[in-house]
């Protein structure tokens, strides 16, 4: 037996003028008071404990209509370790900043404001490449251009940005080993124009 579409699971429902109130309510009192985050956190609980007895509707429901009426969930905020920061480095060299915000799961502004601790910025990369940004470029591991690093054939200059040391390959290094290694190790990734 089928439901009527009032009735089925994630239709659109009826908001009382009530309901708008609750929430309006919450939303100038979060404002303007400035509460704490964990009365915000036990005051939202309530306020969608308190929709669900008004409407009778679900949960999910609920927090939709919330979220519809301008109230966000405040994301708790994830700890930077020093291999995210690396990552964090690696990464924006190569990919701009809202990408790099998917690739690692945070915010565009927690990466912005990373960057700005980390005394970097989103220009980062234009003039040089890390050993993972030029494997990437060349289509070889990490571990072979490490390699080129270790027999001395590829330059890599060692810069302090924060707290953290960044090892990078500057594009003149880069040109000069391509001119004298080419035929050795890039093969044909790169014609000579390139």
């Amino acid at each position: 037996m089928s439901l009527p579409n009032a009735q089925k699971k994630g239709s659109h429902s009826r908001w009382s003028p009530q309901a708008r109130s609750h929430v309006s309510t919450y939303i100038e009192v979060v404002r303007n008071h400035r509460i704490e985050e964990p009365a915000q956190r036990a005051a939202l609980k309530i306020l969608i404990n308190n929709l669900v007895e008004l409407t009778g509707n679900s949960r999910q429901a609920c927090w939709r209509f919330a979220r519809r009426l301008g109230i966000r969930k405040k994301q708790s905020y994830k700890e930077w370790t020093k291999s995210d920061q690396q990552r964090l480095l690696d990464l924006i060299a190569v990919n701009p900043p809202l990408e790099v915000a998917k690739i690692m799961r945070r915010s565009p502004g927690s990466i912005r404001a990373m960057l700005r601790r980390l005394g970097a910025s989103a220009q980062m990369g234009r003039d040089w490449f890390t050993k993972y940004t030029l494997a990437e470029a060349l289509h070889v591991r990490a571990t072979e251009v490490q390699r080129w690093i270790d027999r001395g054939w590829l330059k890599v200059r060692v810069v302090e940005t924060g707290r953290l040391k960044k090892e990078i390959i500057y594009a003149d290094d880069f040109a000069e080993f391509c001119k004298r290694y080419r035929h050795v190790v890039v093969g044909h990734r790169l014609n000579k124009d390139r």
